[in-house]
């Protein structure tokens, strides 16, 4: 069995009593912006490894 908070007991209701359509949109969305979100942080994590490493170079040059 499983436990459901009172915030996801909530969220289950709402998700439960919206028409397919605006529940399919949603699901749609929702996993657009996690998808943005995961790629802009991988991005930024690219970015930061590219600095620290540009960091390691310069410290051989000096």
């Amino acid at each position: 069995m499983q436990y459901l908070s009172e915030k996801d007991k909530k969220w289950e209701t709402a998700f439960a009593a919206m028409p397919e359509e605006e529940l399919r949109a949603f699901v749609i969305t929702a996993d657009r912006i996690f998808r943005e979100c995961r790629e802009s942080r991988k991005g930024k994590i690219e970015a930061e490894e590219g600095r620290s490493a540009e960091a390691v170079l310069h410290s051989f040059e000096d």
